[in-house]
């Protein structure tokens, strides 16, 4: 998506080619752009958030909603939604904000684990086992659940600060 502190379109061209409903937050076009038709949806979700493309670049749907509305793009803030559904785009659920937003993975996924995490436990697909890592050895045994595999890893890491 576009840094903020690129050059935006203009308000005016925006105008031209969009109509914001602010009732249930729905951008459509305006005009004939390639297949799109007057009053098709504008927006397209990428990794669950919504985005529309101008002149072949990604900006957030929520960004264009602002500016639709204000006449302004919403230089140095952030545009979230009060619900915390960066799909709900209704005018009465945006808000601009000085604090970045963490939106929750829309697949359900937990958010990143810390990177020692990631890389020194290992689940074996087959047989559903942890194994558990540290200085790049593998440590002895296998284990039932991510939990047991993490505590291992924690017990090395101490044992190593004891030694060393």
């Amino acid at each position: 998506m576009v840094n903020k502190m690129t050059a935006l379109p203009p308000i005016a061209l925006l105008q031209s080619l969009f109509h914001y409903n602010q009732v249930d937050g729905t951008i459509t076009y305006l005009q004939q752009r390639g297949p799109k038709k007057p009053g098709d949806l504008a927006d397209s979700t990428r990794n669950g958030l919504p985005i529309v493309y101008i002149h072949g670049k990604e900006y957030k749907a929520a960004d264009v909603a602002w500016a639709l509305h204000h006449g302004e793009w919403p230089y140095g803030f952030y545009v979230v939604c009060r619900d915390n559904n960066p799909c709900n785009l209704a005018w009465d659920n945006l808000v601009a904000t000085h604090v970045k937003p963490v939106y929750v993975n829309p697949r359900g996924r937990r958010a990143k684990r810390p990177g020692w995490l990631k890389k020194d436990l290992r689940r074996n697909r087959v047989t559903g086992e942890w194994t558990a890592r540290y200085d790049g050895a593998l440590l002895p045994g296998t284990f039932l659940t991510q939990a047991e595999a993490a505590a291992a890893r924690r017990l090395a890491a101490k044992e190593d600060a004891a030694d060393g």
